[in-house]
């Protein structure tokens, strides 16, 4: 990738401080505090002076740092540190207060999963009838269940990844204190994203309004809503981060642990095996033994929940997105339109697959070519991004979380291009 201009690159943090006096940080903090706190993570019911009352710390560090940079007094990076640390005690006491049946179902159906599983029951083969899953509000209310379909009754939709990183947590909470909530993994994963960003960025002049960034963008905070794409997302850049510093094998192994939680993240592997293949010749790595640790990782997770019940393990990861027993339309894409200008039904059967391979896939060869011509990780990881928002755009459904997820993929592609600069330059 030709480099960034120096001007350009280095004047970035300085140019809001030099025309106003406040740098980049203060800025962000200014017009991102406010919209966090009222719009980002609270669900609706919750008081607005409880909200007034939990912001405080947060207004006094944003009015901190801009009077800092008015009388030019240096405020340090704890600044940053103390706002990461406000937005993640801020998540916490929001999975204290919103009640786990008020959150979107995923949530709800992986407790069930990990309770089945302890009980000896493959949750590929379980019925979820009578579990957790029937406090979901929306299975009586959603438009596309009021007739009784309820698909999370019958089916687990995502790989097990998820079962095999949430288990220890679930079995020391829930046998020492009777009392879990898959959250705390959601949570965990949402710190590990910021930690990550402030560790790996120490040498670059955009460590703090990145940093600022992932932790109060109001459209990236899924964890206390249960959302459970953060987990995947986080060890998609613990991949990243590690490819920075040439630690190849740890990459394997994180990227194998990705490749085990969503299907999406297969349609990664074609990006991601650019930077592979860069870095282990770099690093005189062997190719075929580093791919081998990131396939044997992965099916080592999946392998013994698929042969628990080969054909329950299919019909639920993979048929139930194509069959007709497809999950009911929602969402924001081409699949809502389609079913708001009367082509389709909630619940009929439609091969969006079709429009996948006429649109999507084009538009992912053409990112893969451009990602290939750039030597920063930045351009696989945006190609991967924009190829997954496609996907997902003409898939059976794509829902606002779908879209907070390329958000966050995008803020990440640069941040790891950015460590990786930083790596070079020290």
């Amino acid at each position: 990738m030709p480099r960034i201009p120096h001007y350009v690159r280095e004047s970035f943090t300085e140019v809001f401080s030099r025309l106003s006096g406040i740098s980049l940080r203060s800025w962000f903090l200014v017009f991102l505090a406010p919209i966090y706190v009222f719009f980002g993570t609270w669900m609706s019911g919750i008081s607005i002076w409880i909200r007034i009352v939990v912001a405080l710390p947060l207004a006094v560090l944003v009015c901190w740092s801009v009077v800092a940079d008015i009388t030019k007094k240096s405020a340090g990076t704890w600044i940053t540190r103390a706002v990461v640390a406000w937005v993640i005690i801020f998540i916490m006491i929001t999975i204290i207060v919103v009640p786990k049946n008020h959150l979107h179902d995923e949530l709800l159906l992986t407790e069930a999963g990990l309770q089945k599983i302890t009980q000896g029951v493959d949750p590929y083969t379980a019925n979820f009838r009578g579990t957790i899953v029937d406090r979901w509000y929306g299975h009586a209310t959603h438009a596309s269940y009021v007739d009784g379909v309820y698909p999370a009754w019958d089916h687990y939709v995502y790989l097990p990844g998820f079962f095999v990183v949430s288990m220890p947590f679930y079995a020391a909470l829930h046998g020492l204190f009777n009392w879990y909530d898959q959250r705390l993994i959601y949570l965990l994963a949402y710190a590990a994203i910021l930690i990550g960003a402030w560790t790996q960025l120490r040498n670059s002049p955009m460590r703090e309004p990145l940093t600022i960034v992932l932790a109060l963008n109001p459209f990236l905070t899924t964890a206390s809503y249960g959302f459970n794409d953060l987990l995947p997302v986080m060890l998609l850049m613990m991949t990243g981060l590690a490819l920075a510093r040439k630690r190849v094998y740890l990459a394997a192994t994180m990227y194998g642990l990705a490749l085990s939680t969503k299907q999406t993240i297969l349609l990664t592997m074609p990006f991601m095996l650019l930077p592979f293949i860069a870095i282990a010749k770099e690093t005189s790595r062997s190719l075929t033994r580093v791919i081998g640790v990131a396939i044997g990782v992965a099916a080592i997770i999946i392998v013994p929940f698929a042969l628990w019940s080969p054909w329950n393990f299919y019909d639920d990861t993979l048929r139930f997105f194509l069959s007709t027993a497809a999950y009911p339309i929602s969402g924001e894409g081409i699949s809502s339109i389609l079913l708001k200008i009367g082509i389709v039904k909630a619940d009929q059967y439609f091969p969006f697959w079709v429009l996948q391979l006429f649109v999507a896939v084009p538009l992912a060869a053409v990112l893969w070519r451009w990602a290939k011509r750039h030597s920063l990780l930045t351009g696989p990881f945006l190609g991967a991004a924009g190829t997954i928002a496609a996907f997902w755009f003409f898939s059976r459904y794509f829902l606002p979380a779908h879209a907070y997820v390329i958000i966050l993929l995008i803020i990440i592609s640069f941040i790891i291009g950015e460590a990786q600069r930083s790596q070079q330059v020290a």
